[in-house]
């Protein structure tokens, strides 16, 4: 009984130490932020929104890494990868607004004959 109890503590120790594991969501709000990172038009027309995605990141992992309450890290890691999906959306909304202005404008212009 001894021999099992002191296994128990041993094994409770090591797991202890090895710290903690993966996080599906962290990782999902990691990966769309480095994919909206990378987005040209993310980057210059929803440049607020980038940058508030990734200081939800930075909370997710600061506080994966410290072993803060899973639900606390699974919300910040969620706002972060939402915000991540908005600039790359505003950067898509803001890029085919241009191009429609700049039709409008070459359509407007009247014909040199």
């Amino acid at each position: 009984m001894k021999t099992i109890l002191l296994a128990v503590v041993a094994m409770i120790g090591v797991a202890g130490c090895t710290g903690p594991g993966p996080n599906l969501t962290l990782q999902r709000a990691e990966a769309a932020y480095e994919q909206a990172q990378q987005n040209a038009n993310a980057r210059a027309y929803a440049p607020q929104t980038l940058e508030t995605a990734r200081r939800y990141l930075d909370l997710a992992q600061a506080g994966w890494r410290k072993g803060f309450n899973r639900s606390n890290v699974y919300f910040y890691s969620d706002l972060s990868r939402r915000y991540a999906e908005a600039a790359v959306a505003q950067g898509a909304a803001a890029a085919a607004g241009r191009r429609d202005v700049a039709a409008t404008r070459a359509l407007a212009e009247p014909a040199h004959w």
